[in-house]
């Protein structure tokens, strides 16, 4: 895949914290990370929302896919080739369960779970195929037909209105809010693939 292909985008879900069993590790942490057919925010002058079904073809497949906190390399929570974080195709959307480590910052991670102050789950990946609709209302919408996915994340800034994370015995009302950022976590990063230049709104003179 092309490295400009690369996109992040980041939800409220609720995010659950389940006993670790066994003794072993912090816990597992449970949260939807890609809603299916849900409106993004506004994001330039255009909106975009994930086709049911979209991440099937790739979850089907062995591809290697990682939990991170805030997609970082070498903040590593799980790996789906090693069994510790699994990823699964939902009518709602992918579902993320990760087997979270007893290491620091794991350790800094569930505390600040615990205490809400994290409230953000981030699918990185690259899309395949995208389809793009201009409404008569003068909107612009982007549904990511087909995708795949590389990377699912705990993050400290979200960006969708309607996705969340929650501990299990006080959940958080779901809220998505769509915020894409690029591989060095950019707060404010909002970039689109070349191809779809046609589409980006002129900047106001």
């Amino acid at each position: 895949m092309n490295e400009t292909e690369r996109e992040f985008r980041t939800w409220l879900p609720p995010i659950e914290i389940r006993a670790a069993t066994g003794g072993k590790g912090l816990g597992t942490i449970v949260g939807l990370l890609v809603p299916y057919e849900r409106l993004s925010d506004d994001m330039g002058g255009w909106f975009e929302r994930f086709k049911r079904g979209a991440f099937k073809e790739c979850l089907a497949r062995a591809d290697e896919i990682v939990s991170l906190r805030d997609h970082d390399m070498a903040r590593l929570l799980g790996r789906r080739s090693a069994g510790t974080a699994r990823f699964t195709d939902t009518d709602e959307g992918v579902m993320m369960e990760c087997d979270v480590p007893d290491v620091t910052y794991a350790r800094d991670m569930m505390v600040s779970l615990e205490r809400k102050d994290l409230k953000g789950m981030s699918c990185g990946f690259w899309h395949t195929t995208a389809d793009w609709t201009d409404l008569p209302d003068g909107k612009v919408i982007r549904v990511i037909t087909k995708a795949d996915l590389f990377d699912g994340s705990v993050v400290t800034w979200p960006a969708y209105p309607d996705t969340s994370i929650a501990v299990r015995s006080r959940p958080v009302k779901p809220s998505i809010i769509l915020d894409p950022r690029d591989q060095h976590r950019s707060l404010l990063a909002r970039q689109r693939a070349p191809r779809y230049a046609a589409h980006q709104p002129q900047a106001a003179k």
